[in-house]
């Protein structure tokens, strides 16, 4: 599923990340780890993999978060296409605490991928 798109510009994720987005974040995971001064195709491939990762754990999240009853409801949303407003609204609206959730994953994420 690829509904994760739309937290990218959510206000609240945005300060927990620096004010930047996942590939930013990614981008400052590197660094962080010191990979930032490899070849740049590599540090590409890490950044996309890194990305692709978060982007896999924060769907889970909100998979676990979301209430079961409503688990068709968000499905067929998703299914229709729906603008990413949308999706965040449905997600912000039934999930308590959505961007807490979200924070304590990236830096439980961060965490584990440096190190510390």
């Amino acid at each position: 599923m690829f509904f994760f798109k739309y937290l990218v510009y959510n206000k609240s994720m945005n300060e927990i990340t620096g004010s930047l987005e996942l590939g930013k974040f990614a981008e400052r995971l590197l660094e962080e780890k010191g990979l930032n001064v490899l070849e740049d195709e590599v540090v590409a491939q890490l950044k996309a993999d890194l990305v692709d990762r978060l982007e896999n754990r924060v769907n889970a999240v909100i998979l676990n978060a979301l209430p079961k009853d409503l688990m068709g409801d968000f499905e067929k949303l998703l299914d229709s296409e729906a603008g990413d407003g949308a999706v965040q609204e449905f997600c912000s609206k039934h999930i308590s605490g959505l961007d807490e959730l979200i924070a304590a994953e990236l830096v439980a994420f961060r965490r584990t991928y440096i190190g510390a």
